[in-house]
């Protein structure tokens, strides 16, 4: 009887264990997944300013060719 209670005692502890790996890992990953959708929103950002600058860049290009150097806004 004695050991049917240590190994009881063994198979809770071990299952609170369990528990608790399960639930650092769910965090882990929650976090990874925060971290891939901070890097995709800033990538996103980084590819916006690109297209702002790139139509300005040829907007001016234009203006120069036409020879209204003025004429920028």
């Amino acid at each position: 009887m004695n050991l049917v209670q240590k190994l009881s005692g063994e198979v809770q502890q071990l299952s609170t264990q369990n528990q608790e790996a399960i639930k650092r890992s769910e965090e882990l990953v929650n976090l990874s997944t925060l971290s891939r959708r901070k890097e995709w929103h800033q990538q996103l950002l980084v590819l916006s300013l690109l297209v702002i600058c790139m139509a300005m860049f040829y907007k001016y290009c234009n203006v120069a060719r036409n020879g209204k150097f003025l004429a920028l806004p």
